[in-house]
This record gives C-alpha cells, structure tokens and sequence, in this order.
C-alpha cells in the first residue's frame, strides 16, 4: 500500500511476473487475514516503527499494534479404537473412498456431504462454572493430525475409531505476527504463544479431564476395542500439559492482530474499522476482532464483513 502523506493512495501487486499498481478512488479495503494484514500493514510502513526501520522499511506511520494480539483456539484429539466400524473403515481404502465420491456426486450425500465433526458444542468443564469454557468435538473418524508434515483428512488411522477433543472457548495467550524482511514474497514469523498464560494451562487441564470422565461412562468404554490410546487417568497434570503441547494444534482461528479499539494507543483501528492514524484505510476481516470469539470463527468474519460494507456506503454518501 501506498501513501501520499497519511493517506492511503494505491496498492502495488505482482501477477504472474508482471507489476501493477491500482489507485483508490475513495479508500483501501484491507482483507488478508490474521496473518495477511499486518504483514501488508507492515510491508507497506504501518507498524512498530523502530522494528520497520531495523529490518528497512520506512516508516509511514507508527503504530505498534500491528501484528500484536494474535489468538487462537488450540485443541487437541483424542483418538479411541472401536468394537463397530467407523468411517476409518470407509476412507482407509480405495474402493470405500470412490464408493463415497460416487454416493455424494450422484445423490449429494454419503460421508463425503458431513463436516469433520459431527458431533459438538459447548460446555461446561466444571459444574460450578457461570458459562461453557469448553468447545468439544466428536467425530467417528480418527487420524494423525499431521502425516509426514502435511495434514491428510483422507489418510485415517488403519483401524476402527472415532476421536473426542476439544479447545478452550476464551484462551488468553497472545502471540504475534511479524515480517522478517522488506520482501514481500517471505513468510512472516508466526508465534502463537499457545499456553502462555496460566489460566489456559489450567483451563487446558480441567477440559482434559472432562474427556477423561466422558471415557468412563457406559456409553463409551461399552464400544472400546482396547484401552485409549491416550490414557488420560494414568496421567499426572505434567504429563497431561506435556501431550498437549506436543500433540495439539491450531483450530484455524487466528484472529486480533489488528484489533478494534477505541483509540491508537491499544489498537489498530476504530469502531468502523478504519485504521487510527492514518486515513483512506480500512480492515475488514477477522484480525479487527478485538478478542476471540467463545466458538467458530467463521460467522463472526462474516457479521463482521456485512457491518463493514454497511458502514463503508454510509461513509462513502456523507
């Protein structure tokens, strides 16, 4: 993004080889994301000013925000192996995998027409909890969340099982987003910071017991076919936080790294999403939240994408 002064005049992009560069009319809407907009932001001089000017970016406009605030929701599964069959049993092999392409091309149903989880909600991990602080997941599919570092839905484990896991609704930890270099085509560095705060390593703890009694009830230890892979009463909390530092992973929800706030000294931008400090520019995607969202993320961005262009015709007629 480029300025005239402090106000955003054009945006300068690449496309198979070729430079272009196109002018704003009236402003800049800025939509890439949690990671995408404030690596532009600072790609185009709108962040930690001394931090642009060590890695040699000029400074446009200082706003030290940017790329702070990352959250996410961190979860882990947990997998079972079971006496009846699951759909490990439909997408383990060839002829299960076409016979659920041909089901859902013909008739748009079969396993291929369900979400991943298809079973969930949100819920208490203590009875003496106000609110849920818990989001769980069900499904009767099991997989490595990673195979040979790429993650393959369609590779599942080679018996029948199913997963439980969940995530904290409201974690607290925050992590940042940062450009490493002045060149657009680097990857930011990404730093999650899951687990920072305590009150996650304790709600971490409390959920994962959660599981651990929903494995004793009748309903589930009557279709086990061996004991939990992991087996969470004979793990201590060390072990407990241990396996899910090691095993967990992100529930695709980053968000905040261009907070809403009331004024540049918190944040990034403004109530109508415009960015404090400078003008022509606008963020509208799920980096503005000013927090996370207690489940999915995916409403939210899109309430969040309706307000906005209420907001940017309203602005755009005064």
């Amino acid at each position: 993004i480029s300025f005239e002064g402090k106000r955003a005049r054009s945006v300068s992009y690449s496309r198979s080889g070729q430079d272009f560069k196109v002018s704003a009319g009236a402003e800049i809407i800025l939509a890439a994301g949690a990671v995408g907009s404030p690596q532009i932001l600072q790609l185009s001089g709108v962040g930690d000013a001394r931090y642009l000017q060590s890695i040699g970016i000029r400074s446009v406009h200082n706003a030290p925000h940017v790329g702070r605030h990352l959250q996410d929701h961190y979860g882990i599964n947990y997998i079972f192996k079971s006496k009846q069959k699951t759909l490990n049993d439909v997408f383990g092999n060839w002829p299960g995998r076409m016979m659920a392409g041909m089901e859902y091309v013909l008739r748009r149903s079969g396993p291929l027409s369900l979400s991943v989880n298809q079973l969930g909600g949100l819920v208490k991990s203590s009875a003496s909890l106000d609110r849920p602080d818990t989001q769980i997941y069900m499904n009767p599919l099991s997989y490595q969340t990673f195979h040979k570092g790429r993650r393959k839905l369609m590779k599942p484990d080679n018996f029948s099982g199913f997963v439980l896991g969940f995530n904290s609704c409201r974690p607290k930890s925050e992590g940042t987003v940062s450009i490493t270099s002045s060149r657009p085509g680097e990857a930011p560095s990404i730093r999650p910071n899951y687990l920072d705060h305590e009150d996650d390593r304790d709600e971490a703890l409390a959920m994962a017991r959660l599981i651990e009694r929903l494995m004793a009830t009748p309903a589930l230890t009557g279709i086990l076919a061996d004991e939990p892979v992991t087996p969470l009463d004979k793990m201590d909390d060390d072990a407990v936080l241990a396996d899910f530092r090691q095993r967990g992973g992100t529930v695709f929800h980053l968000c905040g790294t261009c907070r809403m706030g009331p004024d540049a000294a918190s944040s990034v931008v403004d109530s109508r999403l415009r960015v404090h400090g400078v003008e022509g520019l606008r963020i509208c995607d799920a980096s503005a939240f000013p927090n996370i969202t207690s489940a999915n993320t995916n409403a939210p961005t899109m309430m969040l994408a309706h307000r906005a262009a209420g907001m940017i015709l309203q602005d755009g007629q005064r």
